[in-house]
């Protein structure tokens, strides 16, 4: 516990780690280092996420999600492991947070790696925003080999009609 509370960001992350091994209340602690001012403490906190079944985890992910602003890719993929098997929430719960507003680079990102049903739909409003660049279309576009499932193949054929028509 004094860990915990210590400045330094690598005995937080220690103290968390050595909480989550003796199964002390580790959502608790996870809440309580939910907005850390270090991102290695928060990205330690989304990767503990993965074992919890708690309905207070996808709102707890999302605040984690919210202070990734793009460009640390070990934060963005801690967020991943983080939601595991719980995306649908916990991308819903982000979604909620930030007012569907994908317009930033955190929230592509977030997009980028989820693996929830609504992944595909989104990919396709950032695949087709305005001013995106060929490069950014084509990372988009990447991230349709990670999904499957009808949503995706919705989002494909929703994709290849735009082309069809935009001719």
């Amino acid at each position: 516990k004094a860990a915990l509370r210590e400045s330094d960001p690598n005995l937080r992350i220690t103290g968390f780690r050595i909480a989550r091994d003796l199964n002390s209340d580790v959502l608790a602690h996870a809440r309580a280092l939910a907005a850390d001012a270090s991102p290695a403490v928060r990205r330690e906190v989304a990767i503990a996420l993965r074992r919890i079944s708690s309905p207070e985890v996808a709102p707890l992910w999302a605040l984690l999600a919210r202070q990734y602003t793009g460009g640390d890719r070990w934060y963005l993929e801690a967020l991943g492991i983080g939601a595991g098997h719980q995306w649908d929430a916990c991308l819903g719960a982000y979604l909620t947070a930030i007012q569907q507003n994908l317009a930033t680079p955190g929230a592509a990102d977030i997009v980028w790696r989820s693996r929830a049903a609504a992944t595909p739909a989104l990919l396709v409003k950032l695949v087709t925003a305005p001013g995106i660049t060929a490069d950014q279309r084509d990372h988009y576009m990447r991230a349709f080999d990670f999904l499957s499932g009808k949503e995706k193949q919705a989002a494909l054929e929703q994709l290849a009609l735009a082309q069809l028509d935009a001719k």
